[in-house]
């Protein structure tokens, strides 16, 4: 009788055990809003962005790595290239300086260029502008996918579905939450083109990707070309799957893949990023010592 009740009260106390570290598994949803208030978190950041991005309907994809400097306030953003064929061109902007143009080092014996930020010409072969440098841009399209689930979802498992914890990784050394987020209702709208619609901004208030919208209409030709009066197709959110690693020393998605209905369109990769540093007075002075303006 001793002997089964031991038997027993291990039993007993492993299903306790298991039971307690289910319930302090974290949800994937508590992780991402734990995401949202460290990048708030954020003033100041240097890293080196090494980026993935699906190009010509899938025909090439661009890789591209960049140094970064980012301060948020007031806004300054400086960017030097390391891949050809735009290796060594550096990219400077400051908020409310040069009439809202960038500053650009194009090397290739030209003096310096004044460049709009979403032009074709520091658009060319990038999904995004230098606006979306950091991390507040996917912050913004994962809050409004968080507010979106929370008024569709029926219950709080339909949720835990859509933002899944995908247990722990290690990445580059680094201890990692694996994050998945699925949108099983992913799809393309049609949408009539109205006057003054600037595909930039469409994309920014819909919380969508420009580039699919390139991608999946032949009318449209490039970020600046937005047919008024013609119908086009949406998509309904952002990516169709998107899976991030979340740093676990300051809860920032170091990693980021997007997939739609064809596949990975975009990797993100953040190596020797530090947060809010210290800069230096002059550091987003084209006079700065490291630069070469």
């Amino acid at each position: 009788m001793k002997k089964n009740l031991l038997i027993f009260s291990l039993v007993f106390f492993c299903f306790s055990v298991h039971f307690i570290q289910a319930q302090d598994q974290p949800t994937g949803q508590e992780l991402l809003n734990k995401m949202l208030q460290s990048i708030k978190k954020v003033n100041t950041l240097t890293y080196t962005l090494k980026a993935w991005e699906r190009l010509d309907n899938g025909s090439k994809t661009q890789y591209n790595e960049m140094l970064t400097h980012f301060q948020k306030q007031p806004l300054r953003i400086y960017v030097k290239n390391f891949s050809p064929p735009n290796e060594g061109v550096e990219v400077l902007y400051k908020e409310n300086e040069l009439d809202g143009k960038a500053l650009v080092n194009a090397k290739k014996w030209l003096p310096n260029l004044k460049l709009d930020p979403y032009g074709s010409q520091l658009r060319k072969d990038q999904h995004h502008t230098i606006f979306n440098t950091g991390f507040e841009y996917l912050g913004g399209i994962v809050t409004k996918a968080l507010n979106r689930a929370a008024k569709e979802a029926k219950s709080p498992d339909e949720i835990n579905q859509v933002f899944v914890y995908d247990g722990d990784v290690t990445w580059n050394g680094i201890s990692c939450y694996k994050i998945v987020l699925y949108d099983p209702t992913f799809t393309y709208e049609d949408y009539v083109v109205k006057p003054g619609d600037n595909l930039n901004t469409l994309a920014d208030r819909r919380g969508i990707n420009a580039y699919l919208v390139i991608d999946k209409n032949d009318n449209v030709k490039w970020f600046d070309s937005f047919p008024e009066g013609e119908q086009v197709k949406l998509p309904t959110s952002y990516a169709k799957k998107t899976i991030l690693y979340l740093d676990k020393s300051n809860m920032l998605p170091i990693v980021q893949i997007m997939h739609d209905e064809k596949g990975q369109f975009e990797k993100y990769e953040f190596h020797d990023l530090k947060v809010n540093p210290q800069f230096a007075p002059d550091q987003f002075s084209e006079d700065y010592s490291a630069y070469g303006f």
